[in-house]
């Protein structure tokens, strides 16, 4: 293989002349990603998991507007009000006149604004190890369909897999440079990562250790900055709910000590390798491949996606989702594995880059709910469950509901709550309730509207179709609403 000239790499070209990889490469990569990123979420809008709406926008829609469903989270005081309280601040920027369309609009601004944390830790870190065309390793984390598809998705796995990114790339810094400022911002970060997710405490521990190792007086000032972000969840926690601390602590003792996440369904030790191994298919291989390259300039974040892996593998309620931060840490890690390939074997590198973007590709046209944990839930399930399209039809229908002049209360046949957009994707402070066969007739007197699947028919009692979005459809019974009913009222009755 022909080895690259540093005028390919490390960007040195005559005065007057155009490079590919001059500096404005890399603001045009953000740019590129935040675009593509909107662009998905905007075309594409769905609800994969009901937390990504009802453990935060949802709750951001109650501070920003006044209303909204309150799941047993909120009201038990296991969740922090952080990334609702940021969210609400956003939502409240909306005109009123745009609904939940300018709403929606602006949240989707801010998470895809996020997003690019990633893609700019990539580049920064292909640039402290030297190689100009840093913006090739942004591009990578750009474009790579776990992380578009997750660029959207309100989680507090998503924002702590954002956060470990940036700090492990610190830690890097602190193990290599001498002075205090980035064992404190390295600290920091983990800090963050841990009032997110204290779900990722190994993957802090290997940081600590990576920057630190015996070194006790670098432990303490790494746990120093740590502290200082954690003395923040602390405090915030003792405003919003009762004592410091408790979203953490209460959540902690309810979820692991009393065992109540695994009412939600259990799942075996392996199951996270084979659930990652359906979703990438053949792309697993050159993923990995780079990654294990990339890991070698940067061995920190093998460590710390192990470390992910194996201590989430032994909790026995699995999802998907929770693996966010490793798979950020993986597509990192192949950025750099390309860039390095492109520093010193040109045209490997471009076959590389090119595996992966084929990868990519193909993993995105597969991308199928069934292939995730819990896959014994998704065992029975016969159909494609295209994660691109999950639930679109009732986000849309809901957000239809909204738009309705006559409004005033709106119902749900087979459907749940929470297999809808919420007040989020409603914006009107109407009544909000299931039908279900157990209920009394009189029920429907509470709505004027419903939104079920489209194999209701045309009809169902006294409603009749309106208008169908994708598998679900929007009625209307004629006349108007009578009686009092609020859903969050039946909720802490029942305990959802």
């Amino acid at each position: 293989m022909d080895a690259a000239s540093p005028s390919d790499i490390h960007g040195a070209s005559a005065p007057g002349t155009k490079s590919l990889w001059r500096e404005d490469a890399v603001w045009l990569t953000l740019a590129f990603a935040f675009g593509l990123h909107l662009w998905v979420a905007v075309t594409w809008p769905t609800e994969v998991w009901r937390d990504e709406i009802f453990q935060t926008l949802e709750q951001a829609h109650r501070l920003a507007f006044g209303y909204g469903i309150v799941p047993w989270e909120f009201r038990t005081g296991i969740r922090s009000w952080l990334v609702p309280g940021l969210l609400a601040g956003v939502m409240k920027l909306a005109p009123e006149s745009t609904g939940s369309r300018g709403v929606l609009f602006l949240v989707n601004v801010a998470l895809c604004f996020a997003s690019l944390a990633p893609v700019a830790t990539a580049i920064a870190w292909a640039r402290r190890a030297g190689i100009r065309a840093a913006w090739v390793a942004g591009l990578v984390c750009a474009i790579w369909f776990e992380l578009v598809f997750f660029s959207s998705k309100a989680l507090t796995e998503v924002f702590a897999g954002y956060a470990l990114a940036a700090a492990l790339l610190w830690t890097v810094r602190a193990r290599e440079e001498k002075g205090r400022r980035p064992l404190l911002v390295a600290g920091a970060l983990l800090g963050l990562v841990l009032g997110l997710r204290f779900h990722l405490a190994p993957a802090a521990l290997v940081a600590f250790w990576w920057a630190c190792r015996d070194d006790w007086k670098r432990w303490g000032w790494m746990a120093l900055g740590a502290g200082a972000v954690l003395l923040g969840f602390g405090l915030l926690d003792a405003v919003t709910w009762s004592w410091p601390f408790q979203s953490i602590l209460l959540n902690f003792w309810i979820n692991v000590v009393e065992h109540k996440a695994e009412s939600f369904g259990e799942s075996p030790v392996w199951e996270y390798p084979v659930s990652l191994a359906r979703v990438w298919g053949w792309g697993a291989i050159p993923l990995l491949v780079l990654g294990a390259l990339g890991a070698r300039r940067a061995p920190v974040l093998a460590w710390a996606a192990l470390a992910i892996l194996v201590s989430h593998s032994f909790v026995s309620h699995k999802e998907y989702r929770f693996l966010f931060p490793l798979l950020v840490l993986v597509v990192l890690a192949a950025a750099l594995g390309i860039v390095e390939l492109l520093r010193t074997r040109r045209r490997l590198g471009l076959l590389g880059a090119l595996a992966f973007l084929f990868a990519s590709a193909s993993g995105a046209l597969r991308y199928d709910f069934r292939d995730m944990a819990p896959l014994a839930e998704n065992a029975d399930k016969k159909e494609p469950m295209n994660v691109w399209t999950f639930r679109r039809g009732e986000l849309e229908v809901m957000r239809l509901a909204g738009m309705q002049p006559d409004l005033c209360g709106l119902g749900i046949f087979v459907l749940g709550w929470g297999d809808t957009g919420g007040y989020t994707w409603l914006h009107r402070d109407v009544p909000f309730l299931e039908f279900r066969p157990e209920h009394p007739p009189e029920r429907v007197l509470y709505a004027n509207y419903a939104i079920g699947p489209r194999s209701l028919g045309e009809s169902w009692g006294p409603y009749s179709v309106v208008r169908c979005e994708y598998d679900a459809c929007l009625l209307k019974r004629p006349g108007g609403c009578s009686g009092q009913y609020d859903l969050n009222v039946e909720l802490a009755r029942t305990g959802h």
